[in-house]
């Protein structure tokens, strides 16, 4: 049997034009090569442990006759801080009818994602802050609302008393003043910077360092305090070790390249290196912030059914509901508006065409530098 080269192209995400023996192929946009290397199929197979089945699985280019081409093509991920050649696995499950969610599994752990538009859906937050001290619950926010729940997640840390760590804004009023405090025990110090995830009043979405939170031009609209931020213009926190033995059930917020926010909830104990590199090598997303570990669960009623199970009391929970009562209304006034949206020159209101922005100071700093405990916990 004549020995199968494959040409290895490990890139990040993006598009660029391969030539295989099947002629040019192309493969996401903006792409950067990392290297590119040439060798027989056993060199590969015994240096990742791949099996023609998975280069099959990882790749739809390589179909059937695998062994007698010369020249396959094959694409893996690849991270623009990792100097060592990686191969990543990515399948994804869509599992609703409106394309909110998904099933993800990646490098062998399986999350569940949840993404939304912050101007076609209604973002909302609870704690005991905004409920007369009263903890509240998954069965307790959908059993009193009038629009249709879609998600509910926790949604950032919380002392003994279930109050927030930090800032928590709902609505535009401020409950709780954000924390400043550098010293203390636990992620949301140790691992410092620690941010925040908020929606302004023309509803974009926004993560920010808490340092520069100053800095903002925005009025919040609403608001919560977690840490430590995972990514802030596509860099990782320097404190995460990629060989980390650290793994917990894990949860957190990013913000897409479509402005839209992604909540994504880990199955499988992970590290927040697994964490980080999923939100901005499969996810898209260059700015994410961690909000919680062990407890860390969601409700999504069309998915997970009518009856909510709560394994824990939470803190905090963020909610993606319906605008109007009626989805199928939404649908037909989203559809009108864009009949009938202004031109460049007509002033908008929507503020959907808005690019979201991490705000971070303009170091042109390679990593996220902090004073901090370097003896942070994972």
């Amino acid at each position: 049997m004549q020995a199968i080269e494959i040409s290895l192209i490990i890139l990040v995400s993006g598009i660029i034009t391969v030539n295989s023996c099947n002629g040019q192929r192309k493969i996401d946009e903006n792409s950067i090569l990392i290297q590119k290397k040439n060798m027989p199929f056993k060199e590969i197979s015994k240096k990742y442990r791949i099996t023609v089945e998975m280069l099959r699985e990882l790749n739809p280019l390589i179909k059937g006759d695998t062994a007698h081409k010369n020249d396959t093509i094959f694409i893996a991920g690849a991270s623009k801080l990792l100097k060592e050649e990686t191969l990543t696995t990515y399948s994804e499950q869509r599992v609703d009818k409106k394309g909110m969610f998904k099933k993800v599994n990646f490098q062998g752990k399986r999350y569940f994602i949840c993404e939304a538009n912050p101007h076609l859906y209604k973002f909302e937050i609870f704690n005991v802050l905004n409920n007369n001290n009263q903890p509240t619950s998954f069965s307790f926010i959908e059993n009193t609302r009038t629009k249709k729940l879609i998600y509910a997640v926790n949604a950032g840390m919380y002392e003994q008393d279930l109050t927030p760590v930090g800032l928590f804004i709902s609505e535009g009023k401020t409950y709780k003043n954000i924390n400043r405090i550098k010293a203390g025990k636990g992620n949301f110090y140790e691992l410092s910077p620690n941010g925040v995830f908020f929606l302004d009043t023309g509803e974009n979405a926004h993560i920010v360092a808490t340092e520069k939170y100053n800095d903002v031009k925005y009025k919040p609209y609403l608001a919560t305090q977690s840490g430590p931020l995972l990514i802030i213009d596509g860099v990782f926190n320097s404190h995460f070790n990629k060989n980390s033995p650290n793994a917990l059930i894990r949860n957190g917020v990013g913000i897409n390249k479509k402005s839209n926010v992604v909540f994504v909830v880990s199955e499988d104990p992970v590290t927040f290196f697994e964490l980080s590199e999923l939100f901005r090598n499969r996810l898209g997303c260059d700015n994410a912030l961690y909000l919680d570990g062990a407890i860390s669960q969601y409700y999504a009623p069309e998915v997970s059914g009518s009856n909510p199970k709560q394994r824990a009391t939470l803190g905090t929970i963020l909610t993606v509901s319906d605008r109007i009562a009626n989805s199928s209304d939404r649908d037909s006034l989203l559809e009108n508006e864009k009949k009938t949206a202004p031109s460049n020159n007509g002033e908008t209101k929507g503020t959907g065409n808005s690019k979201n922005k991490a705000v971070m100071g303009k170091s042109g700093s390679k990593s996220l530098k902090n004073k901090g405990n370097k003896n942070g916990r994972e």
